[in-house]
């Protein structure tokens, strides 16, 4: 989840077009919420659906510096308002 937050963070940065959006979310507290998908293919279901809506997104592939096999999609970070990353996250349980 680490990775996660990281990766979506230096994207956004990275970029003029959500400095303001950035600004926000750190301004009240930098919301994070973990929430649980089934497998790797659900996951890139996800971020698919995020793409379509316009949500920045983050999938990170595991390094295969542990148990994990290298290259392993494991978890996907996405930015946008609440409401916004419901319509991709809404069915799924919290972590």
């Amino acid at each position: 989840a680490g990775h996660a937050t990281l990766g979506i963070y230096r994207e956004l940065i990275s970029t003029a077009k959500h400095h303001e959006s950035l600004a926000l979310w750190e301004q009240y507290g930098e919301k994070k919420i973990a929430l649980r998908a089934e497998n790797e293919e659900k996951l890139i279901s996800l971020q698919a659906a995020a793409t379509e809506l316009g949500l920045p997104s983050y999938l990170v592939e595991d390094a295969g510096f542990t148990q994990i096999p290298s290259g392993s999609k494991t978890v996907l970070s996405i930015f946008g308002s609440e409401e916004s990353v419901n319509k991709v996250t809404g069915k799924l349980k919290l972590l």
